[in-house]
């Protein structure tokens, strides 16, 4: 990819703006089409492209990479290539901010052509640029601090376009081909029109943005033929081959609320005819709990505008950045237009394999298919907390995604790429940004450990010793961070040295990172949190099996057995002090913080249950401390989010709490599927969480996938091959339950795969 190809970009400076469109068109001529060989297109770019080759589209999406790790996608174009003329056309992006998603890098284009071993065209100063006229470029109103920039498109602007020669901005620093699949566009999702009318906007919005504008105006419903007296009855699908044609009466315009039938995520998609300057605002959201898509929220835009070039049917479709709704509604500044479609086109990450779990009770196996269905949303260009509101990746909710995911897809590359990504945001004092790839004002201590956890994980499922020794050097580090924070101590003190460390856990009371701090003071050293203390173990006890795991992998001048007992020392450290510490006998239960020297009075399910799945937990306490976790009503309960660990360690006691942690699940998630759920929220509070910014579909929320494949199947890594310990990937695919659901199978299932397939043992 280097040779002879130059980032360029377009003069006058704009790589050091933000919000930036520009096209870039080059050409070339082929005598006569060859066909003993592909021509591949080796594309990259800060911060997206989109394709089109001879005026036919052929793909998008650069890879969520850093500046100085830039990942090129190839592309097999054979069948665009056209003998005589050909015409590349590219429209590329520049966010030029950081977000939880981007971390700025300059802005540039790279790309060549190559049919065989010849390059046939390539980036450099010979290729058209222009920035773009029908983007409004430069800051606008962003979609949220994660996600960058809204946008607004204005197609009567197309012939206002200057071209000029690209300029060459510079060579990459090191270019890596993409290492997971590329997303699959599919078919427009179905559009169904379930609310119309009249609206006026609020006075006092006149100024304000586009998704304030919209969640203020005054909507007056219509029924459907009083605004299109052509259309059939509602509700009514709206599609090409069956256009909605309106013709209201109206002030400001007609309002059209289209519901895609489920939660989707995907590219924004409209085809429209309407007068030249037919203002289309857009907006798209989870739910209709306001009577309307919740547009603005916290300052959040859920919006996007596109405005007509009266050039007859028009069709636009948004590359930049995907949209995360069940709901778009248009407020149309306009009477008369005829709509074929708005919608989205659903983006999907390949997956061969999805899991299959059929049992007797059938809420359980609908609970099934909907974690499945929230876990794929929510895998894109890695794993991401929620397609609407942030599409970020963290370690915390990327551990349950990856998790379920090893069980219900078989699928590696995209856990080990989202555990790069994430490893490469390491900063100077060891611990790991946020978010990845990302530049982020906080980081959250805990998250780092949970890190641990996952490549711990990745490498079980794996096998993947090669990945394992590649990250060892990032988790050694983390571990050090700790160790340094202690201050000699046994037990990990709370990171409160200044405001980049928030010290979350969860949210719930008490867990959110707040507790005390306006008490508790920074310089004392007897600030003890005991989920830290947990995390803490658990990642020594995972570094010390990665060690052991390593001993034979390598010969070159790393001791891993001298390692893997620095780390039981460090973990025989905090199982020595932290019973000690936190237990209250009085309440049976360990309490959750020490501030200032002194115990709190804060308990929760939380901390019990990480300090069961630790092994901190006492012989003579385990029973005690189990039952607190299943039925003292007056810990604070775990989230959605956490309720993994609670599960687990009640599961690793064997059948005695099955019951009770099938019919909780049943209890939660049948409850959110009983309110109407394509896909699992958040939190338990649904969208009014979070100050009415709560996400319907999270990643996290897919546990349930957990405990049916591991602890209901018995599903586990096969036995094969390094040390005393065995792996095998996972194949879940065609495994049915057996009986009665809540019967845990006592002995685990082996999975053997072979050329001929697969058989259970």
């Amino acid at each position: 990819m280097n040779d002879g190809c130059k980032w360029i970009w377009t003069p006058d400076g704009y790589e050091e703006k933000v919000n930036i469109y520009v096209h870039f068109k080059t050409s070339f001529t082929i005598e006569e089409c060859a066909t003993a060989s592909a021509y591949t297109f080796k594309i990259s770019a800060d911060s997206q492209y989109a394709l089109w080759i001879n005026d036919r589209f052929v793909n998008y999406g650069q890879y969520a990479d850093y500046p100085d790790y830039k990942v090129y996608d190839t592309l097999d174009v054979t069948d665009y290539i056209e003998s005589g003329e050909n015409k590349i056309y590219i429209l590329a992006y520049h966010q030029g901010t950081s977000s939880s998603t981007y971390t700025t890098g300059r802005a540039g284009l790279l790309f060549k052509l190559i049919n065989g071993t010849d390059i046939i065209v390539q980036s450099d100063s010979n290729v058209q640029c222009a920035v773009s006229t029908e983007y409004k470029n430069g800051p606008i109103e962003m979609v949220s601090g994660q996600l960058g920039y809204a946008f607004e498109y204005d197609a009567t602007k197309i012939e206002d376009n200057v071209w000029c020669d690209a300029v060459v901005v510079g060579t990459p620093i090191r270019l890596t081909e993409r290492p997971i699949q590329k997303l699959i566009i599919e078919d427009r999702a179905p559009a169904t029109l379930i609310a119309q009318g009249v609206y006026k906007y609020d006075r006092a919005t006149v100024n304000h943005v586009t998704a304030e504008k919209m969640q203020r105006a005054y909507m007056s419903a219509r029924e459907l033929g009083h605004i299109a007296p052509t259309a059939g009855p509602a509700p009514y699908a709206i599609s090409p081959d069956s256009p909605l044609c309106v013709q209201a009466s109206c002030d400001d315009g007609v309002y059209l609320i289209i519901d895609l039938g489920k939660e989707t995520a995907g590219l924004f998609d409209i085809l429209i005819q309407a007068d030249r300057g037919t203002v289309v605002n857009i907006g798209y959201g989870q739910h209709l709990a306001d009577l309307r898509v919740r547009t603005s929220v916290g300052g959040r835009c859920f919006t996007g505008k596109y405005i007509c070039s009266g050039r007859g049917i028009e069709h636009f479709t948004h590359f930049n950045k995907r949209f995360g709704c069940r709901y778009i509604e248009l407020m149309i500044e306009s009477g008369e237009f005829d709509l074929y479609y708005a919608g989205v086109l659903p983006t999907v990450y390949p997956v061969t394999n999805v899991g299959r779990f059929v049992c007797s009770d059938t809420l359980h196996n609908k609970i099934h298919d909907i974690s499945i269905d929230t876990l794929r949303l929510c895998m894109h260009e890695h794993y991401e907390d929620t397609p609407w509101r942030e599409q970020a990746l963290y370690s915390m909710d990327s551990r349950n995604q990856i998790l379920c995911g090893y069980y219900t897809f078989g699928e590696y590359d995209m856990p080990r790429e989202s555990l790069r990504l994430l490893a490469m945001g390491q900063n100077a004092d060891g611990l790991l940004e946020l978010c990845a790839p990302a530049k982020v004002s906080v980081t959250i201590p805990s998250f780092s450990l949970q890190w641990i956890l996952e490549l711990y994980e990745y490498v079980l499922y794996s096998g993947d010793l090669d990945f394992a020794y590649e990250m060892w050097p990032c988790a050694e580090k983390i571990i050090a961070a700790f160790w340094r924070n202690s201050r000699g101590r046994e037990l990990v003190g709370s990171w409160s040295h200044n405001s980049r460390y928030w010290n979350f856990y969860e949210w719930a009371p008490g867990l959110d990172g707040n507790y005390m701090n306006d008490v508790r003071d920074k310089n004392n050293k007897e600030n003890f949190d005991a989920p830290l203390s947990c995390f803490y173990m658990i990642a020594l006890l995972r570094m010390i099996k990665l060690a052991k795991w390593l001993v034979s992998y390598t010969s070159d001048d790393i001791d891993f057995m001298e390692k893997s007992s620095w780390f039981e020392m460090l973990a025989s450290g905090v199982y020595d002090s932290f019973d000690a510490a936190f237990w209250d006998s009085s309440k049976g239960v360990y309490a959750t913080y020490i501030v200032n020297g002194e115990r709190t009075d804060h308990y929760c399910q939380l901390a019990n249950a990480l300090a069961l799945y630790a092994g901190l937990v006492p012989e003579e306490k385990i029973s005690t401390v189990s039952n607190a976790l299943a039925y003292d009503k007056s810990l604070i309960p775990v989230t959605l989010s956490a309720s993994v660990f609670k599960y687990e360690a009640l599961l690793m006691q064997g059948e005695r709490f099955a019951q009770y942690v099938i019919d909780e699940i049943a209890d939660k998630w049948g409850n959110m599927l009983y309110q109407g759920a394509t896909s699992f929220w958040e939190t338990e509070k649904g969208s009014w969480d979070f100050d009415n910014a709560g996400s319907l579909c999270h990643g996290w929320s897919a546990v349930p996938l957990i405990v049916y494949y591991k602890y209901i199947l018995g599903v586990t890594p096969a036995e094969r091959g390094f040390g005393d310990y065995k792996f095998k990937p996972l194949r879940t695919s065609l495994i049915t339950a057996e009986g009665n659901i809540y019967r845990l199978k006592g002995k685990a299932l082996h999975v053997n795969i072979s050329p001929e397939g697969f058989e259970i043992q």
